[in-house]
């Protein structure tokens, strides 16, 4: 009997995956959404936005406690259910690109998978020498020009919003335009909000804000990322058992294919 191809196995891979992934039920608004922001059940929104979800893949660190923290962002792609349960099983990344077609970062090995507060924004926090391929494995810059965005039909462009200090990701959301122009004008990130339909910068009425030290490009243009430093409690919407609002969005991660757990000091 012939040996299965690469191609063989990646096409079992992504059906058995598909077969998985398409009964998870989507919950959305209303006590529903509570359920996401609070509860350990994977619900992943890929319906939100055509089938896929941001997914930010990130080279992350130890720190000097054992801890694993935040590192370099490499990229920021999409991921629908199906390559999100191939990357679950083969251990590395999978993604969806703008373009319409699969990239397979085989030289990282993801340390863990954390889900925003919404669940339609994913993080593979990863491990791996990228900087043995060259510097363009890295594929943030500084911002060349505002011209050099690519917006989507809908106007908008993916941003990844990072702490400095700490290199953590603190949130995914979505600039238009004129939220780019206002973030550099004012040197606070502001985005457009899908849900309100308006300008949304963070922390207005909080107190919460997001003071941009530097906004970098993705090759090609499709992603932008805002470099923040804190200037309040915390970044996310969602309170923390102690009342305050939790520093990042990103505060679970996927446990197996059915459940969540908080990381650790983020309940």
């Amino acid at each position: 009997m012939p040996s299965k191809t690469s191609e063989n196995l990646f096409e079992d891979a992504f059906a058995n995956s598909f077969k998985y992934f398409r009964s998870l039920p989507f919950l959305m608004g209303g006590k529903e959404k509570d359920m996401i922001a609070e509860g350990l059940d994977l619900k992943v929104q890929f319906a939100k936005r055509g089938g896929q979800v941001p997914v930010v893949v990130q080279q992350s660190r130890i720190d000097g406690e054992g801890v694993l923290c935040g590192g370099d962002i490499l990229r920021m792609e999409y991921a629908d259910n199906a390559v999100l349960g191939i990357t679950l099983s083969e251990g590395h990344p999978f993604l969806w690109t703008p373009e319409g077609s699969i990239v397979e970062e085989t030289g990282l090995q993801i340390f863990e998978i954390l889900v925003d507060c919404d669940q339609d924004a994913l993080i593979y926090r990863c491990r791996g020498d990228y900087r043995s391929r060259g510097d363009s494995a890295r594929l943030f810059r500084q911002l060349p020009s505002p011209s050099e965005v690519k917006y989507d039909k809908d106007g908008l462009v993916p941003v990844v919003t990072q702490e400095l200090a700490t290199g953590d990701v603190l949130m995914v959301a979505y600039a238009n335009a004129d939220a780019l122009r206002k973030t550099i004008e004012d040197g606070f990130a502001t985005y457009w909000s899908t849900s309100r339909k308006a300008l949304w910068k963070k922390g207005e009425s909080s107190g919460d804000l997001l003071r941009t030290e530097s906004i970098l490009l993705q090759s090609g243009g499709n992603a932008v990322a805002y470099v923040v430093e804190m200037l309040g409690s915390g970044a996310c919407h969602t309170e923390a058992k102690d009342g305050t609002h939790r520093k990042s969005c990103f505060y679970r991660k996927i446990a197996d294919r059915n459940r969540l757990e908080f990381l650790p000091g983020m309940e």
